[in-house]
């Protein structure tokens, strides 16, 4: 195996090469979800396209994100404590996939208890809708000079791939570092409503069995800042670094099964009085 190495011209070598390297690139479209990962003091954020945004809405049971692995955690983070997650999205200007309108954006919001879902927030008027639209795109590099799609073709492979992305948090490459993006000034975490749109799990939850953190995602219309957003499922980080979508639940056919009996033995119950008037 080596004498057939050492006898491939270099230049050939490389366009051997070149084709695996372009197919880890990472890959953003607009109309996709991004999962963002980043802790204090490390020296990489971590980024996820979890793909088209109708995947998680037109979801009727759990699912189980795939598209990062446990080595990509391990080589952005020493460990999972004190990481900050998030989940976000936008349609952009022109739309994108399904029929949500141009300029939704999809956010999550933390819970400060797992088991306790957040009050749906309010939405935003038309320029901040178009603002966090803008902001998300700048973070992916969507016709930008910096950001996830513009360092990819940079970056080192493994551990990143098509669908994550390790940036540095440091150096010249930290311009199109998720951190950067996000705090720079009129970036997304200064465009978003209190408490913001990041979850951060404590000091010791690699060490409490069975900790979680969860996040509820939301779907933001432009020009709604008088009226709730619309909570589309939630999304649980546990201390193994997995990631799972749970979308809104809907009734259990046992749960429906009662409700119909219920309906109509109250229709029984009107009729017979009916008849007795």
């Amino acid at each position: 195996m080596k004498h057939i190495n050492k006898a491939i011209p270099p230049a050939l070598g490389l366009a051997l090469l070149a084709p695996a390297a372009r197919a880890q690139n990472f890959t953003y479209t607009t109309g996709d979800l991004v999962a963002a990962f980043r802790q204090a003091g490390a020296s990489s954020d971590l980024e996820v396209d979890l793909g088209p945004v109708t995947t998680y809405e037109n979801a009727s049971a759990p699912i189980s994100i795939s598209q990062f692995t446990s080595s990509q955690l391990s080589s952005a983070f020493g460990s999972l404590n004190g990481v900050s997650f998030s989940v976000f999205g936008t349609q952009g200007p022109s739309g994108g996939v399904g029929t949500d309108s141009a300029y939704t954006s999809y956010l999550t919001l933390a819970r400060t208890s797992p088991g306790t879902p957040t009050t749906p927030p309010n939405g935003y008027n038309n320029p901040t809708s178009h603002s966090i639209a803008s902001a998300i795109n700048g973070i992916e590099g969507v016709g930008a000079s910096s950001g996830a799609l513009v360092y990819s073709p940079n970056a080192t492979y493994p551990p990143s791939s098509q669908t994550a992305i390790l940036i540095p948090t440091s150096g010249a490459s930290s311009a199109n570092s998720f951190t950067t993006k996000f705090t720079a000034t009129a970036g997304l975490q200064s465009l978003v409503a209190s408490p913001g749109i990041e979850n951060t799990t404590p000091a010791n939850f690699t060490t409490t069995p069975g900790a979680t953190a969860v996040s509820d995602l939301y779907l933001y219309a432009p020009g709604t800042s008088g009226h709730p957003a619309t909570l589309e499922g939630d999304f649980v980080f546990d201390n193994s670094g997995d990631l799972t979508f749970n979308p809104v639940s809907v009734p259990e056919p046992g749960t429906i099964t009662l409700a119909a009996i219920g309906g109509i033995a109250l229709l029984g119950v009107v009729r017979s009085r009916a008849r007795k008037i």
